[in-house]
Formats: C-alpha cells, sequence, structure tokens
C-alpha cells in the first residue's frame, strides 16, 4: 500500500472512531448518526481545499505570460474586485497559516453568531460538528486532513474568531502589513459558502467538489471552444459577407 493511500487509510479510520465515539455519547437519533457519518466521510478535505486554492491563487501570476498552462483553466470571477493573486512563496505561507489556525481552533459549545455575517446555523448539526472537530483535536488529529466543507462552514466564525486574536497578539512576529492574508482567508471564504453553480464558471467547484474540479475545468474548457468557435464563425462572416438576395426582375407582357 503507498503512503497516501495508507495515510487515507487511517486517517477514515481515526474518522469513523470519533464518529462512533460521538454517536455513542450522544446517544443519536437516526438523523443524527446520519450526519455523523456524512461529516465522517465528506470529501474532498479542508487540507486538500485549501491546497486547491492554493494553487488557484498563485496560479493567476501566470495566466498573463503563459496562456498554455493549466493557470489559463482559472477563472477570475469576481467582477466587482480584483481576484488576489499571489506568488507561490507567498501563496504557501497563507495557506500555511490558514491550515494552523484551523487546527488550533477549539469549537465553542454553542454557536457563534456573527453580527457581521448574518449566516445561518444549523443547531442540530453544530453540535455534532463541534463533537467530532474537538475529539480530533484531543487525540492530536487534525481536523483539516479528516473533516471537509460542511465541518468547516459550522466551524468558520469559530476560526475567524481565532484568526482575530492572533493577527492582533502577533502583528510583530507576523505581520501582514499589505493585507494579503486577509484577503487571502476573505475569499476562501467566499467559497466556502458559495453555492455550486453549472450555467457559469464557478472557481468554488475547483476547492469542494468531489472529483476535484475536473467536471468543472471540462466545462470550461468545452465553452472556451465554443467561444472560438463561434468567434472563428463570426470573423468568416465579417470577411465573406453574403450578397443580398435580388429578385429578378422579369418584363411584363402585355
Amino acid at each position: 500500500m503507498s503512503t497516501t493511500q495508507d495515510f487515507m487509510a487511517r486517517a477514515t479510520a481515526a474518522s469513523q472512531r470519533i464518529a462512533a465515539s460521538a454517536s455513542v455519547q450522544q446517544t443519536a437519533t437516526p438523523t443524527q448518526a446520519k450526519i455523523l457519518h456524512e461529516l465522517a466521510h465528506d470529501r474532498p478535505t479542508i487540507h486538500a481545499a485549501v491546497t486547491s486554492f492554493l494553487t488557484l491563487v498563485a496560479a493567476r501570476s501566470l495566466t498573463s505570460s503563459n496562456t498554455n498552462t493549466v493557470a489559463a483553466s482559472l477563472s477570475q470571477q469576481h467582477a466587482t474586485k480584483d481576484p488576489l493573486v499571489l506568488s507561490n512563496a507567498e501563496a504557501l505561507h497563507c495557506s500555511r497559516r490558514l491550515l494552523q489556525a484551523i487546527n488550533a481552533t477549539t469549537l465553542s459549545a454553542m454557536p457563534i453568531r456573527s453580527k457581521t455575517q448574518q449566516r445561518s446555523v444549523d443547531d442540530e448539526t453544530y453540535p455534532l460538528v463541534a463533537q467530532i472537530w474537538n475529539g480530533l483535536i484531543a487525540s492530536e488529529q487534525k481536523p483539516s486532513r479528516f473533516l471537509g466543507r460542511r465541518s468547516l462552514q459550522h466551524a468558520w466564525d469559530d476560526v475567524q474568531a481565532s484568526l482575530s486574536i492572533k493577527t492582533q497578539s502577533s502583528t510583530i512576529t507576523t505581520p501582514d502589513q499589505d493585507g494579503k492574508f486577509e484577503q487571502f482567508c476573505l475569499e476562501f471564504q467566499d467559497l466556502l459558502f458559495a453555492p455550486t453553480r453549472l450555467d457559469c464558471e464557478c472557481d468554488a467547484s475547483l476547492l469542494w467538489d468531489a472529483d476535484g474540479g475536473k467536471a468543472e475545468l471540462q466545462r470550461r474548457r468545452t465553452r472556451r471552444e465554443q467561444r472560438a468557435k463561434e468567434q472563428r464563425q463570426q470573423q468568416h462572416e465579417e470577411k465573406d459577407p453574403k450578397l443580398p438576395f435580388i429578385e429578378e426582375v422579369k418584363e411584363e407582357t402585355e
């Protein structure tokens, strides 16, 4: 068994044990047991999604110089604001810092009600997420390696609170003078809660789709090919305009 396969096997087993333990402790109802099972098997993991976001952000710096790279497949969908562009080193630093904050956050007993976000929190699911999440931390495991999008959506306000405290207390040792880390977190947040759409390019699919964004990239390639085909057709019609149809005039017979 490869190293990756071995890790995934151990990760799945650990998350199942945590979920089973939480189920017993909560004397879970059938609905709660179903939720626990879904949380433990939600893929891709948070770690995988942050890694995909790192690639997305860093790849944007390449699109202007090499349109043949995979970066050209990644959209810059935020029309109302400039998308964040970072170097590989900057994106790696931001992703590591975000993952450290996520894995160091212990969830509160009750969900934090964000005054600015006003996101709806499922009061039945949050305690289950908190129990699995905190159980992983208590077992010296990283939640980002075992849990997925649904768990992070419930945990995000706790993570934000942790980030705010850490940022305020570490401005000397890890400054964010240009605000790049904050931008990194805010855009990641947008994609964490963004609804998946098939009718337009959706960067959230690149992070959170179970296939790792393969279907989304294929949709983008298909759209590009269709646009190129339409553009070629239009250019052809402009070069070779069709003459208007003129009906033959016949002389009238007397």
